[in-house]
């Protein structure tokens, strides 16, 4: 039978820093995050330097398995904690990473209180809105409520809860009809101000150009009465339809704007082409020389000239000059004068002149 050999104490240490050894593979120590700068901080010694950062080195942070994704985020994030926390001129850590963030939040907060659009709706000066104006506001739809609120003259925090309403399941619906302008620093209905056709005196202090605001007399408590008493009128019912019909309609390309603009830019369309023809006619004549006018200037006459009748002869195979010349052949045979026609003798002249200048221009 074995006996068992005792080690002696010196191979059992040797074991032992083996073993913790293998026990820290893989895991990561508080400073070689970065955001500790144990080199060098007033009022410490080295040699209490040297204690802090063996004591930190035995401090063990249980390894996490990381994405790759994740890791480069971190390691962004971490170089951000870095250039705002440390200074590397100095090589010290001039403020504790609270206060520093302390001091960046209210710079952001300060920050978020200035306007950074020109879509406000606290920039309606008008009373009643016009089209153009509902028809971008409701484009771009109210913004995004800010993340810090002035306090009232009393001093009262803003009650966000408002932006939302608690039923009694426990769910929250968003009050997404109430807006925030940065300009005025004041709480907006966004279809009341946009579509109300009331008089000033009858309207809610949400739907004037002014808003809810926090003058002196206003109180955020008056809120939790004044908000719940609008979305229960039916002006506020009404807007609230209109807004959405509205908002549906642009998204559909549907409106009365949208369709005036369609029909615009077709109809300057139709009339470049018409003017397109009447001039490579003019052209065609004018380099070879040949008379434009005849005895008659009627659409349909065998004696209109050469211009009218190359034109005639065009709109056999042009179904846009052929539908323009049917209307100027139908005003002529009324015997009512069209508001212009782009047909006549000082037209061609026109056009002959304009060719003119060009071709000196060239020259």
């Amino acid at each position: 039978m074995d006996h068992y050999q005792h080690k002696s104490g010196a191979q059992k240490r040797k074991e032992k820093i083996a073993r913790e050894k293998s026990a820290k593979k893989g895991q990561s120590t508080i400073e070689s995050f970065g955001f500790i700068n144990c080199n060098r901080i007033d009022g410490v010694s080295e040699d209490q330097m040297c204690k802090m950062k063996s004591q930190l080195s035995n401090v063990e942070v249980e390894p996490v398995p990381i994405e790759e994704d994740e890791l480069l985020n971190r390691k962004v994030m971490s170089a951000d904690v870095k250039e705002n926390v440390i200074d590397e001129n100095e090589n010290i850590l001039p403020k504790t990473s609270t206060a520093r963030l302390e001091e960046l939040q209210d710079k952001a907060d300060d920050v978020q209180l200035v306007p950074s659009n020109n879509y406000d709706i606290g920039l309606i000066k008008e009373l009643f809105c016009t089209a153009e104006q509902i028809e971008k506001f409701v484009h771009l739809g109210p913004i995004a409520h800010p993340t810090k609120f002035p306090k009232d003259a009393f001093p009262k925090s803003f009650p966000r809860r408002l932006f939302h309403i608690a039923m009694p399941n426990g769910e929250k619906i968003p009050r997404d009809w109430l807006t925030w302008s940065e300009t005025k620093n004041a709480l907006y209905c966004f279809p009341c101000r946009l579509f109300s056709k009331m008089p000033e005196t009858h309207r809610s202090t949400l739907s004037l150009p002014t808003g809810y605001s926090k003058p002196k007399d206003n109180k955020w408590k008056k809120l939790y009465e004044k908000i719940p008493h609008h979305q229960s009128s039916s002006g506020h019912k009404m807007c609230y339809v209109e807004w959405r019909r509205v908002e549906e309609n642009l998204r559909d390309n549907t409106t009365i704007n949208f369709l005036l603009n369609d029909n615009i830019k077709t109809e300057v369309e139709r009339w470049r082409q018409i003017l397109r023809r009447v001039l490579d006619v003019i052209l065609f004549l004018g380099e070879r020389g040949l008379a434009f006018r005849g005895d008659s200037h009627l659409i349909g006459d065998p004696k209109n000239g050469n211009f009218l009748g190359i034109m005639e002869l065009i709109g056999h195979y042009d179904s846009i000059l052929h539908d323009y010349l049917e209307k100027v052949k139908a005003s002529q045979q009324s015997h009512k004068q069209m508001q212009a026609h782009y047909l006549s003798n000082d037209i061609q002249n026109e056009f002959i002149q304009c060719c003119a200048d060009k071709v000196t221009d060239v020259i």
